[in-house]
């Protein structure tokens, strides 16, 4: 009986500690370095959300939204993509954060997407390149939408589906920022 319980108690603690575990796939630094040709020319934005534009970006969403702003990074970026921007978020995935980095050309499409760090025990999927390809020339025009144009992943269906609205999410923020950023504004 004693033998059977350790067991138990083995089994929940290594339960705890691989639902705890965080995979850095990369540093923001790294994840600059991704997407511009020359990092260390970047112009860093700290998009901090007023009264106004956290109206324009609800309106846009058509949903509220509880955020202060958004960290992004305007430069050249790589394989002659002209002027672009690098924007950092973190979404939950079931339990979890997921940051992520979503880059944007000069004419407000997604090029890609990156995750940085995921924190769950499952869903890491989402890290794959070929669901993250689902999300390349998606704009606010054309937003990535969970049900229709990115397919979802069993296992990792609220991963997938958070990460689709908090790219919908940045899409409107870049719109909203556009002259700040550099990108094209749509609508």
């Amino acid at each position: 009986m004693k033998n059977w319980i350790g067991h138990i108690l083995f089994l929940l603690c290594m339960g705890f500690a691989f639902h705890a575990r965080a995979v850095t796939y990369l540093t923001q630094e790294q994840a600059l370095a991704l997407a511009f040709e020359r990092p260390a020319e970047t112009r860093r934005h700290e998009l901090i959300f007023d009264d106004a534009h956290r109206k324009e970006i609800e309106s846009r969403l058509d949903e509220k939204i509880e955020q202060r702003g958004v960290l992004a990074f305007t430069g050249c970026l790589k394989a002659g993509g002209g002027h672009g921007v690098v924007m950092f978020d973190a979404v939950i995935g079931k339990h979890e954060p997921i940051d992520y980095m979503m880059v944007l050309d000069g004419e407000g499409k997604v090029r890609f997407i990156e995750v940085l760090v995921y924190r769950e025990s499952q869903g890491g999927e989402v890290r794959r390149k070929n669901w993250r390809q689902q999300f390349a020339d998606k704009s606010e025009k054309v937003p990535p939408d969970h049900e229709k144009n990115i397919t979802n992943i069993s296992g990792a269906t609220l991963s997938c589906r958070h990460i689709t609205e908090g790219a919908r999410k940045l899409l409107a923020i870049a719109n909203v920022y556009a002259d700040e950023l550099g990108v094209k504004k749509e609508k």
